[in-house]
């Protein structure tokens, strides 16, 4: 086998300058396998900024990731929108066969990219693994699971070689299905050089969120009701919300409850800054409704912040007695409990919980993983 194996990242989701911030976590299992292989990844998005050509391609090197993104011109109708978006990959990978001849495809969220992923795959002769991070295929998010796309998605995973959850929970909901047959977990990857713990020097306990802000997902409204309750019982705290969502509607609710002295609100920013933010800070707070494998929660540990979080999809499998505390979805009592408590608490060991994260989430794990995997699927197709 050749020193460099070349991996074709074909993606459904991927960050670029429409959705900035949507499936930056197969960005980052991109970079993470980029240290080990040659990597391009490509992905194809509807501009509506767009007026004239019908196809747009940038291309730019990216943390080692030969990176290629094709926007496409708004279509009339559905039709043109799939037309286009299917030509607009077949116009990337032909360009990219010029000079690179995969020996994987690594597809990432099988619908709807997985359509092009397996045709591409048969055509060329060379295996197709897919990673998932879509949480409709849980119990309690299956609503938004439509079946023209699970039959999509079934078809397209009778044609993978390896199928990877980024949890062990994701992993029983999509067998539970019927979606394929070989699987094997890899979790999310954090980069420990810009999530790491710091010295800290804090007047006030700071407690740390992040995410979309997506009430129905997030429940940031049920945070800020405990936050009040807990101002309540002491002031030697305050909490930053970090979000690339909207707003709006959670700052209104920290006025009307009277908590914006102690919360604070922060707009969509570069990856390096959130790692800044949340090294410096004391504890992470998530109180999701359903959840994956939040790189959140990977990326706290990696500081080394215990975590308060929701007992809710992948997270059980993160989060233990050294590293955190888990709640029922929903809580705000138990929440306001384990808020107070972990908040006083000296029973967490930030470098201990860092180290541990940085084994099983860091990028030389998880890239050593999916190289072992590359390497699997290439001898099973001898």
């Amino acid at each position: 086998m050749k020193q460099k194996l070349n991996i074709l990242f074909l993606s459904s989701w991927y960050p670029n300058k429409v959705t900035t911030t949507k499936g930056n976590f197969v960005q980052r299992h991109a970079e993470a396998v980029a240290t080990k292989c040659n990597v391009i990844a490509i992905s194809v998005i509807e501009d509506p900024n767009i007026k004239s050509e019908k196809y747009n391609i940038e291309r730019s090197l990216e943390r080692g990731v030969d990176t290629i993104r094709v926007y496409t011109k708004p279509g009339m109708g559905r039709a043109t929108k799939w037309i286009r978006f299917f030509n607009g990959h077949d116009k990337a990978i032909k360009l990219v066969l010029e000079k690179f001849n995969p020996d994987v495809i690594h597809g990432n969220v099988f619908f709807p990219v997985g359509i092009v992923a397996k045709k591409w795959a048969a055509k060329l002769g060379v295996p197709l693994v897919f990673t998932e991070h879509l949480t409709a295929y849980l119990p309690e998010n299956r609503e938004n699971l439509k079946n023209k796309h699970l039959r999509s998605i079934k078809s397209t995973a009778r044609l993978t070689q390896r199928i990877m959850p980024v949890s062990e929970d994701l992993m029983m909901a999509m067998k539970e299905l019927n979606i394929g047959k070989a699987y094997e977990v890899v979790p999310n990857v954090v980069d420990t050089n810009l999530f790491k713990p710091q010295k800290k020097n804090n007047l006030r306990k700071k407690i740390i969120h992040v995410s979309t802000a997506k009430d129905f997902h997030k429940n940031v409204s049920g945070i800020l009701r405990t936050i009040a309750l807990l101002k309540e019982k002491r002031s030697d705290f305050e909490l930053l919300i970090i979000s690339d969502g909207i707003l709006e509607p959670h700052i209104d609710l920290a006025k009307e409850l009277r908590i914006d002295d102690v919360v604070h609100f922060e707009g969509e920013q570069p990856i390096d800054s959130i790692g800044q933010k949340m090294g410096g800070s004391d504890l992470f707070v998530l109180f999701s409704n359903f959840e994956n494998l939040p790189c959140v929660i990977i990326e706290a540990l990696s500081c080394g912040l215990p975590v308060v979080s929701t007992d809710v999809g992948g997270i059980p499998e993160m989060i233990n007695e050294s590293n955190g505390k888990l709640i029922k979805p929903k809580d705000e009592n138990e929440l306001l409990v384990q808020l107070n408590e972990v908040l006083d608490s000296d029973q967490f060991k930030s470098l201990e919980i860092a180290r541990s994260a940085h084994e099983k989430y860091g990028i030389e794990a998880v890239s050593s993983q999916l190289l072992r995997i590359y390497q699997e699927v290439l001898l099973e197709m001898e």
